[in-house]
């Protein structure tokens, strides 16, 4: 092979058969280089396609040193072609540059930007079967035109700018080892046969722009890594954001996000007790999230996906994975919305302070966290509902639910079904849930404000017969209509008797310390279940009858009835004892 290199020590244009070391133009046989000493930029224009376009065909082309070649609306295809030998293609490096302007470029070998630059504005470039851009101060500019090759790879400190054009990789995009790829503008395109990587040091950030991909995993296995969106589009079919020995995040400040299938979060953990490294999905205000589903996979450490913005899922939201180190959900504002909510062996621990959780199926919210150093810390999952709203037709509520104080009313509509089997602490709150089932002992913690809190009339839903619903912290009164009001439907058919047995009032207030039945008054709510006493005072002529709670007395002229209230008997209760009726009394069982 023919060596033919640049010897002038300054520029000028390619066709000057001078200033080649062979001295003859480059040919198709020929190891083409820009290489010696001082900067200088060699052309390469129309004028040369026209009067010497067998100069456009080399076996390689090297560009080195500083010196910078400039392809200048050619007009034809610049060939490069290497045969079998894939390292050979076009090399830039040692601070050198290609400049290309509204002309193709054609290359059969490796494109390497190695510690030089490549810019492109217009025309049509094509590396195949690979590229790499890679070292301190490496820089790939595409302003304009289009960019296809197989294996893209940009690693080393290496850098990216796109402004617009088009840029396909039909094998493989790695941003890896402290490169940063930034889109500005333009498009993406990645078939289905393309591995989209951004891992180890590295980020992908995207301002504008469109990226079509089958699937992106950005991967945090050495060294942290991040996909930083704010604006333009992403589709992709599947996303996976995983963290290995580092953090990694895909932080998505606006733009929109559509994934056909499934976003997945992974975590990783170090330790213990387990130090989080986490795998973290962060959702901006001005961000639109769209997925089939979201799955938060604990299995070797911590997940988060943190909410401000509109996240739909048309599927489920899924926890996986491992108890140990639980996954967090943080709602402050827009909406997080999805068909069901499922903990499927994992746990999630839930803040909500702001926005709309929106479920169109099951709210299903289970899991224990065992707690490190033999259950220390030990508790049930945790959704802290301090503002914004809840949607759920059917909630299964078997962890713990607090349901924090609020000037708003109504913030959960839950039209179906609300099954409890863990604990639900209220605050100085005014909330309407759906039908009450109890599926296993459970806690109505009433401590904390003055609630104000209503199921469905009931009395048709299967209970758990072997189970107990406690109320804690009750401040009532035991006649209704106190500070604390805990309702099952408008009347005094909320619950049947069964329901009502399986309830206990523990050391409710106003109150000896103890346990005490349920009661349900006619208008629904639910009350401790006291013993009425009842006294009798005599005056002349009558007896004043006086008892210890709010029930109503009832009369009959036969001690075994039919009685029928007294509704204008208020305490005391005056009978006067000059009448010749004989009559019956009784309070209302």
């Amino acid at each position: 092979m023919v060596t033919n290199v640049w010897t002038k020590s300054e520029g000028g244009v390619w066709d000057d058969p001078a200033a080649w070391s062979a001295g003859i133009l480059p040919a198709s046989n020929q190891w083409v280089g820009i290489t010696n000493a001082g900067a200088k930029t060699v052309e390469i224009d129309a004028q040369t396609a026209q009067n010497f376009p067998q100069s456009l065909s080399m076996s390689h082309l090297a560009v080195a040193n500083t010196n910078t070649l400039f392809l200048n609306h050619v007009g034809a295809t610049v060939q490069i072609d290497s045969g079998t030998n894939i390292p050979n293609g076009l090399g830039i490096s040692n601070g050198a540059r290609v400049v290309n302007v509204g002309s193709d470029l054609n290359i059969h070998g490796w494109l390497r930007v190695d510690g030089g630059e490549f810019l492109q504005d217009g025309g049509a470039v094509e590396a195949i079967p690979s590229t790499s851009v890679f070292g301190s101060g490496a820089s790939f500019q595409l302003k304009n035109g289009s960019f296809k090759t197989g294996y893209l790879e940009f690693i080393s400190s290496s850098a990216f700018h796109q402004y617009g054009g088009t840029l396909s990789a039909s094998n493989s995009f790695f941003v890896n080892e402290f490169a940063d790829y930034h889109l500005h503008g333009g498009e993406i395109n990645l078939p289905s046969t393309t591995m989209f990587l951004v891992r180890d040091w590295s980020s992908f950030t995207q301002e504008g722009g469109t990226v079509r991909a089958t699937g992106l995993a950005v991967a945090g296995a050495s060294g942290e890594a991040a996909y930083l969106m704010d604006g333009g589009e992403c589709y992709l079919d599947d996303l996976t954001v995983s963290a290995g020995l580092a953090h990694c995040n895909f932080e998505h400040s606006a733009g929109l996000v559509a994934i056909s299938d499934t976003l997945k979060i992974s975590g990783s953990a170090r330790y213990y007790p387990p130090h989080a490294i986490l795998g973290a999905y962060i959702l901006g205000a001005n961000a639109v999230l769209r997925a089939r589903s979201l799955v938060m996979d604990d299995s070797y450490g911590f997940t988060a996906f943190e909410s401000s913005g509109q996240a739909n899922f048309s599927g489920d939201f899924q926890v996986i994975g491992e108890a140990d180190t639980p996954a967090d959900l943080l709602i402050n504002d827009g909406i997080f919305a999805c068909q069901n909510f499922r903990d499927d062996g994992g746990v999630v621990d839930i803040s909500q302070t702001g926005g709309a959780l929106a479920v169109a199926g099951v709210f299903s919210f289970t899991g224990y966290y065992p707690g490190v150093y033999d259950g220390i810390n030990a508790r049930p999952a945790r959704y802290d509902f301090k503002a914004g709203t809840l949607t759920a037709n059917r909630i299964d509520m078997a962890a713990e639910w607090v349901i924090g104080s609020s000037s708003q009313t109504h913030r959960i509509t839950n039209p179906g079904q609300f099954s409890l089997a863990g604990i639900l602490r209220v605050g100085d709150a005014v909330e309407q849930l759906g039908r009450f089932i109890l599926s296993n002992n459970a806690t109505i913690n009433l401590g904390d404000g003055h609630a104000n809190l209503a199921f469905a009339a009931s009395r048709g839903e299967q209970w758990n017969d072997s189970a107990t619903l406690f109320i804690a912290n009750w401040e009532g009164s035991t006649s209704g209509g106190g500070l604390d009001q805990l309702k099952f439907g408008n009347d005094g058919s909320g619950l049947n008797v069964r329901q009502l047995q399986q309830i206990l009032f523990v050391n409710p207030a106003g109150l000896q310390p103890g346990q005490y039945p349920a009661r349900i008054l006619n208008n629904g709510e639910i009350v401790p279940a006291v013993t009425p006493q009842l006294s009798i005072a005599t005056a002349p002529n009558t007896l004043m009858i006086n008892w210890s709670d709010d029930r109503v007395l009832q009369a009959s002229p036969n001690v075994d009835g039919p009685y029928t209230d007294l509704p204008l008997a208020s305490r005391p209760y005056t009978v006067d004892t000059t009448s010749a009726e004989r009559l019956f009394l009784r309070l209302r069982p």
